[in-house]
């Protein structure tokens, strides 16, 4: 029996594999294609076990992980340049 779990218990796994995916530390340019694609198979178990305990769950969004995803980008992401946050880009004048 699968038990639907609410999305945000997942962040940990979700930050895991966009590292696993983006590592210098090993080649391949298929992880961020497979990180994907799990991430997309994921979110269509999740809507049919939701549609299974519950009417009341919005289908409104595509993608369940976007918040996610753009938390993943501001926080952990490595940025061109080294660039640690935004106070260190000089600004256009």
């Amino acid at each position: 029996m699968i038990v639907f779990q609410p999305f945000s218990n997942l962040e940990p796994l979700i930050f895991l594999l966009c590292d696993w995916a983006i590592t210098t530390r090993r080649l391949g340019d298929h992880r961020p294609l497979i990180v994907a694609k799990l991430l997309d198979k994921h979110q269509t178990e999740l809507w049919n076990s939701a549609d299974d305990y519950s009417d009341d769950v919005q289908k409104d969004d595509d993608n369940l992980f976007h918040e996610m995803l753009l938390k993943y980008l501001d926080q952990r992401a490595p940025v061109l340049g080294g660039f640690t946050n935004l106070s260190s880009y000089r600004t256009a004048t």
